[in-house]
């Protein structure tokens, strides 16, 4: 029964690993999903960002200072096989400086047999992965947010069960006329309460930055960003053939993006994540991976978001997003 125990956990855990071919594998790999389609759109150069979306909340807990009122949000994201994604978000204003959200989020992985070692079908099991938030944001000054999240993390695997906490911090500072922005945040700070078995695995903690520009004369928005800069050992990253150059390594930690804004109601997205284009190209990759397009639209009190990317060699995903001003 050990054999069939470790291989339902390692089925379920590689099953929601994003980096596909990534070396170094963590626990709740899930948290690493987009919930936002502008984000994904910008293949993640979005940390900051200065819109009112509180789905940035994700990238970045200080961005939900830049909402300007009470709205209900829902995502929505194909993934691996029947793997299915979802996000709820509400979020709302507190006085002239703060905001808050609650979130849940919810992939679910539907039901596979359960074998034992002599390959005999013993029955099925479900897969699922949820994960329940709170965030708040200050506005610290005129040019500066502060955010904050907390989150409880639970993953079921038949019968076994994992319980997390974990944490996000970030900063983003704007200048005055909104043309110029950057952010920071530290993602998935903590651990598991309860693991899967007797050892605890680490959560997929991650250091990320960036910057936004809006250029004077051309209605488009230039995004940068880098991410894992906790992570600078090549063992970190796959590659099959030699150890990566540092060269290599920092190319790797680079997220860019671009929105055309044609108006105030509609924009187009497009950016590529130079890590999962590097590491996806070795195992199979045409062309496209690493690569990521986008719209939005808002109409009166409803938002769209819509985002096209492929996070692993087998298929590509599509991340629709639903927000309604209360």
């Amino acid at each position: 029964m050990n054999h069939l125990r470790t291989s339902l956990i390692l089925a379920a855990l590689l099953s929601v690993t994003i980096a596909v071919a990534q070396s170094q594998t963590t626990a709740f790999e899930f948290l690493k999903l987009p919930e936002s389609a502008h984000a994904s759109a910008l293949a993640g150069a979005a940390v900051a960002l200065p819109e009112d979306n509180p789905t940035l909340t994700s990238v970045n807990p200080a961005l939900l200072g830049n909402i300007h009122g009470r709205s209900a949000s829902l995502a929505y994201m194909n993934y691996l096989s029947d793997t299915q994604v979802g996000h709820a978000r509400f979020s709302d204003i507190a006085g002239s400086r703060a905001s808050y959200s609650f979130s849940a989020d919810f992939v679910g992985y539907g039901e596979t047999d359960m074998t034992a070692p002599d390959a005999s079908v013993q029955g099925r099991f479900s897969c699922k992965d949820m994960a329940f938030a709170g965030s708040f944001s200050y506005l610290l000054s005129d040019n500066w947010n502060g955010g904050l999240t907390g989150r409880i993390v639970y993953s079921h695997y038949g019968t076994y069960t994992s319980v997390a906490l974990d944490a996000d911090l970030g900063l983003a500072w704007f200048n005055d006329d909104g043309s110029f922005s950057a952010g920071a945040a530290v993602l998935n700070l903590g651990g598991q309460v309860k693991p899967f078995e007797n050892e605890h695995e680490k959560l997929p903690a991650d250091i990320v930055a960036g910057i936004s520009y809006t250029l004077q004369h051309a209605p488009i928005r230039l995004n940068l960003g880098m991410h894992d800069l906790n992570h600078w050992n090549s063992d970190y990253y796959y590659s099959p053939d030699k150890e990566l150059t540092f060269a290599q390594i920092l190319g790797r930690h680079f997220m860019v993006g671009a929105d055309f804004n044609f108006s105030e109601q509609f924009y187009v997205s497009a950016g590529c994540h130079l890590q999962r284009r590097a590491e996806l190209a070795q195992n199979g990759g045409r062309g496209l991976e690493g690569f990521s397009i986008g719209t939005g639209l808002n109409i009166n009190k409803l938002s769209l978001g819509l985002s096209f990317g492929r996070y692993q060699v087998s298929t590509s995903s599509l991340l629709l997003n639903f927000a309604l001003s209360l």
